[in-house]
């Protein structure tokens, strides 16, 4: 997309802003990046997005809203995963935190992996390659190591005899 003769900077980078918006949501800082990456300059891409957002267009409220919902919705995940991928795409800290936060108040992280664990589990195979693949599937999700192996024993059982394994699921707080 290249710039109208009769268009203003700020009017090219409202346009290409536009474009980008019609595709998927962006958070302020991947727009504002997204449009010097186009060849707009820096002060039309700020005054565009500012533009965009007073219209409501666009937001990085509405964004974080947005992003959390579609993982949640795609899979459960660790509120620590969800946070950070909200700060890797430009949302601010606290931002992030609050709207993982409202997002996952009704299911606590324990059960959002016992969720996880349950979607993927292959009931039938080699007992231990299962629980492996799933702490893997856990660990993707952001979900830490305990969590994830008490998780798997609520959806698999208890380990077996002689395995080696540690012992039970922690100090208990995830059966709350």
């Amino acid at each position: 997309m290249k710039p109208r003769p009769d268009e203003s900077p700020e009017e090219y980078a409202a346009r290409v802003a536009l474009s980008l918006l019609k595709v998927r949501g962006w958070s302020r800082a991947e727009l504002t990046a997204r449009l010097i990456a186009r060849g707009c300059d820096a002060s039309a891409a700020s005054a565009a997005v500012d533009r965009l957002e007073r219209l409501g267009l666009t937001g990085d409220a509405a964004y974080a809203r947005e992003v959390v919902s579609a993982e949640l919705r795609r899979q459960p995940a660790a509120a620590a995963f969800l946070t950070e991928k909200l700060e890797r795409r430009g949302i601010g800290e606290e931002r992030a935190a609050g709207e993982v936060a409202r997002q996952t108040a009704g299911a606590s992280e324990a059960a959002r992996a016992e969720e996880l664990a349950r979607s993927a589990w292959r009931p039938g195979g080699d007992d231990l390659k299962e629980r492996r693949r799933l702490a893997g599937v856990l660990a993707r999700r952001g979900f830490d190591e305990e969590t994830a192996a008490w998780a798997i024993e609520r959806v698999m059982g208890p380990m077996p005899e002689g395995d080696g394994s540690a012992g039970g699921p922690g100090d208990g707080e995830h059966g709350r």
